[in-house]
């Protein structure tokens, strides 16, 4: 089964009541995107996203310790770059990469 296909088969999971209800309650508690507050920037968070891939499974899709808000910018963006490559892109103001798993930390 192509990844579109599985995708879809718990994009219900979005419906459910109880996201519905935490997740606006989590952006109205976690108002700024944590990616860019990394780098010093001040966005609005538009998204809840899992740190881990749920990947259809409920009880991680709904485990609040596992959410974060981010901006659909950095959700469509610097999120998936985190999946592809193991590390968050981005730098801080003195240049220092903002992840620790980047592998600019590795080579020191």
């Amino acid at each position: 089964m192509p990844n579109r296909e599985k995708s879809k088969s718990w994009q219900y999971l979005y419906s459910l009541s109880a996201w519905r209800k935490g997740r606006i309650s989590f952006i109205n508690k976690n108002p700024l995107c944590e990616y860019c507050m990394q780098v010093d920037r001040v966005t609005a968070a538009e998204v809840v996203d899992h740190k881990i891939p749920h990947k259809g499974n409920l009880e991680l899709f709904l485990d609040v310790s596992n959410w974060r808000t981010l901006c659909k910018q950095c959700h469509d963006s610097a999120k998936a770059i985190e999946e592809s490559k193991g590390y968050a892109p981005g730098s801080k103001a003195d240049g220092m990469p903002v992840d620790p798993n980047n592998p600019f930390y590795k080579e020191r």
